[in-house]
């Protein structure tokens, strides 16, 4: 009963996040250009909007998927490595680089710069979105940034930053961020040893999804009036960062 639900919420649901997501990066896609390396590519869901690439490579880590899940991934990876820190390809032999939401599980994110530094060409671009007021989505997510570190990041390791926006402001990120409380709830009622709070939290879930659509149309609204707000990087659950390699 609660995968069906579980399947339901996620038909339903308006991913303001993918949404905001996706406006940005067909903004910047034509800066992308020639060769394209995408650090942490999944199942690349946002290759195909990178149309003016010559080459899209892809990399994956292994032991960032359980067995079940990496055979999802295994047809749409190029190249496997250990981490973010060294690509097994030769210097400057990139036009451009993505890393999208992955830079929270690289452990030491100084060393990734340097090496995306190494493997892009001169004037060749670093493209890469990162959580900030956003859940923890793994054991493996270690770290949030703030855009004032992104940028001593950037400028330590060699690059001219070109854009830095926030996805959205204050009610964007409430939006995602309740609608991955109510996405995750199902565990929650799963985890519960008594009968007493199974029932109470199951009860709570129910008012959930009796309210659910509305919250959804409401989802529209914020997106609609928040899908061109750049700056707010107090408030905003996600950071995106356009970079030149000097």
């Amino acid at each position: 009963m609660l995968s069906i639900i579980e399947k339901y919420l996620n038909i339903i649901q308006f991913y303001i996040n993918i949404k905001i997501m996706k406006l940005k990066l067909k903004r910047f896609q034509n800066l992308m250009t020639g060769q394209i390396i995408d650090i942490g590519a999944g199942d690349a869901p946002y290759k195909k909007l990178f149309t003016t690439c010559s080459k899209y490579i892809t990399t994956n880590t292994k032991r960032h998927y359980v067995q079940e899940n990496l055979k999802d991934v295994e047809h749409s990876t190029d190249i496997w490595i250990e981490d973010g820190s060294s690509i097994p390809v030769d210097s400057a032999s990139f036009d451009s680089v993505i890393c999208l939401q992955v830079l929270s599980v690289i452990a030491n994110p100084d060393a990734f710069f340097k090496e995306v530094s190494r493997i892009l060409k001169k004037d060749g671009v670093f493209l890469l979105t990162t959580d900030f007021l956003y859940p923890k989505w793994s054991e493996e997510d270690v770290m949030r940034h703030t855009d004032t570190n992104l940028r001593i990041l950037a400028k330590n390791n060699g690059f001219e930053i070109m854009s830095i926006e926030s996805f959205g402001g204050f009610w964007t990120m409430l939006h995602s961020n309740i609608n991955r409380y109510i996405r995750s709830y199902p565990k929650n009622i799963k985890k519960s040893k008594s009968v007493i709070s199974k029932i109470f939290r199951g009860l709570l879930f129910i008012l959930y999804l009796i309210l659910l659509p509305v919250f959804q149309v409401f989802g529209w609204i914020i997106y609609l009036a928040e899908k061109n707000k750049n700056n707010d990087f107090q408030y905003t659950m996600n950071t995106i960062l356009i970079a030149k390699r000097t």
